[in-house]
């Protein structure tokens, strides 16, 4: 146990106080990680001699009194849920006493939850269908893609805002004119869609961004704050005692001022200054004309499970199997997509247990790779597919492939893009970059911790500070980095955030456990030819430990793809593709 004294109490100290900050507060998430990785490198090389071993377990490094507050921390992040879920109550009980219209879906369009007001003006609603007469052609297809998002998507779905169909001899449905959409979870986790008559928590950095922005005044302000907000122009002149010609006036000097050309751009230019974050950032992924994530099917498993899948490239092309790692998605750039159409590729991507929106699986972390092996056995027979098959293993996916190339499923050779190889060695962990050798320290000296890690972090991803967490993995300076500022790429990395964390952290707690641990066992019993495609420049699994891996398995083939990191298949995937076609047609 490491022993803490002087200016070390005081560095515990502050590491107790930023890991309470870090659930109240995502943006201190950084912090909190410098502290905690200062502490457990400090343990690991205090230990180093007494651990010859490194196969044996040592679980004991961190002090009792840590690892309690911990606990705590986790216990409130429990507690407190996911950042997007309605945190005041739940939102069927939110819908159901609004004094204005509103309604709850689920992702299959079932209505939930309807407000009186939302009954009166309406009727009564039962499908997400029934919608589209009460809405403008092009709200009600954003509608429609908004839960077809939800349903299938990691991409991120900011608020939005839907305007009514116009009826004319319908006074009060002219009172209301617009309906925010707004994502959100139950208490259950489960993603819903909320719709409600607008209304937005006005504010003064609201007014400040107004007129810094614009050169709005704040007479003006005022119009656009009713306006947002669901009045109409009559009721905006009884409410500030104004002319109809006044309030127009005014009105029409916002639509110069913003350049907006009507009262629902209006409303989505101020829904967006109220967001919390950068929507254009976070929408990058929603861009169809970016990324691709393929058809999604699912399979039903014998023991009641569900499996998801997608199919990326042509449904009727050569196939293989593309197996997903720990922060890696499904989703691909369209540079990518384009090139497996051009040659004839279909990448069959099962969605790992606790990934997506695949069934967690009820067995210990130990057992996952070999119940993953019987699954993707069972999914290539749903496929039709008996001829052997080439699996691709990216980043931690290489484990989950070995695993299937031991189990049942008729498996040709592997290839491994940016690959993890088992850990056999402390000089392994040190040589990974900070952020990575943190997580992997606690994943092997302190797994109990682990799960306060991985919860801060995903608070941060759902805070909307996800540029953040991604700097941290992938530091300036880094090929990585550099490759991070091509929006495609970007935009992929980040849908593959948010597909791992969507049930939680279970799924990245299973592969922590199996990626700092030595699954030679694997290998040896996979005993099948592997091709190891790896930049040079990888900052977790560095060039050195493949080579050696390589050296001491004679059937692994080492490509070293000079001046990149871990994001190859990202910076050249058609020398990726290149290597595939070969290994298909040998």
């Amino acid at each position: 146990m490491m022993k803490q004294d002087g200016s070390d109490t005081d560095k515990s100290g502050e590491l107790v106080t930023e890991i309470y900050e870090s659930v109240l507060r995502p943006d201190r998430y950084d912090r909190f990680m410098e502290l905690w990785g200062d502490y457990i490198d400090q343990s690991v090389k205090q230990s180093k001699a007494a651990d010859g071993d490194l196969n044996a377990s040592r679980t004991d490094l961190v002090d009792p009194m840590i690892g309690e507050h911990f606990n705590r921390a986790f216990a409130l992040f429990e507690k407190m849920g996911r950042s997007d879920q309605v945190r005041s109550s739940d939102p069927v009980q939110i819908v159901t006493t609004h004094h204005a219209p509103a309604f709850l879906f689920s992702t299959n369009g079932e209505l939930l939850a309807q407000s009186p007001g939302a009954s009166a003006l309406f009727g009564r609603i039962t499908r997400a269908a029934q919608l589209q007469p009460l809405l403008s052609p092009d709200s009600y297809r954003r509608a429609a893609a908004a839960l077809e998002r939800l349903r299938y998507s990691f991409s991120p779905l900011s608020s939005g805002v839907l305007a009514l169909a116009q009826d004319s001899d319908n006074a009060q449905r002219r009172s209301t004119s617009f309906l925010v959409m707004r994502p959100v979870r139950n208490t259950n986790g489960a993603r819903l869609l909320m719709l409600m008559s607008p209304s937005i928590r006005w504010t003064e950095r609201l007014n400040r961004l107004l007129a810094d922005g614009f050169g709005i005044t704040a007479g003006e302000a005022l119009i656009v704050r009713d306006v947002a907000n669901g009045m109409t122009i009559d009721e905006i002149s009884v409410e500030r005692e104004r002319s109809l010609h006044t309030i127009r006036t005014q009105l029409k000097s916002v639509f110069r001022k913003t350049g907006v050309q009507n009262q629902v751009e209006l409303v989505r230019l101020a829904m967006s200054l109220a967001m919390d974050h950068d929507i254009s950032l976070s929408d990058v992924s929603m861009n169809p004309d970016l990324i691709d994530e393929g058809i999604l099917k699912s399979l039903s498993l014998p023991d009641g499970r569900k499996m998801d899948y997608h199919i990326l490239g042509p449904g009727d092309g050569r196939p293989a199997v593309f197996v997903h790692g720990m922060l890696d998605g499904v989703a691909i750039t369209n540079v990518i997509s384009r090139s497996l159409y051009r040659r004839g590729l279909r990448l069959i991507a099962p969605v790992r247990p606790a990934f997506g929106n695949s069934s967690a699986a009820e067995v210990p972390p130990a057992d996952a790779p070999e119940m993953f092996a019987r699954d993707l056995d069972l999914l290539l027979q749903d496929c039709g597919i008996h001829q052997p098959v080439v699996v691709i293993g990216h980043m931690a996916g290489s484990i989950y492939s070995f695993a299937a190339a031991a189990g049942p499923a008729r498996i040709k050779a592997l290839l491994c893009i940016s690959g993890g190889v088992p850990i056999v060695s402390l000089s392994q962990f040190s040589a990974m970059n900070l952020r990575q050798r943190v997580v992997a320290y606690t994943a092997r000296f302190a797994p109990r911790l682990l799960p306060t890690i991985l919860r801060a972090g995903i608070a941060q991803i759902d805070s909307g500070t996800i540029d953040e967490f991604m700097t941290a993995l992938y530091p300036e300076g880094t090929p990585d980095h550099q490759l991070l500022q091509e929006t495609a790429v970007r935009g992929a990395i980040q849908n593959g955030y948010r597909f791992a964390v969507s049930q939680g952290h279970l799924g990245f707690e299973v592969d922590s456990f199996h990626v700092t641990r030595n699954w030679s066992h694997l290998v040896r019993a996979a005993n099948i030819r592997s091709v190891h495609l790896h930049g040079s420049h990888d900052p977790v699994v560095t060039i050195d430990s493949v080579r050696n891996f390589v050296e001491s398995h004679n059937s692994a083939e080492l490509v070293e793809v000079p001046d990149t990191g871990q994001l190859l298949f990202y910076a050249d995937p058609e020398a990726v593709l290149d290597r595939l076609e070969a290994m298909m047609a040998e």
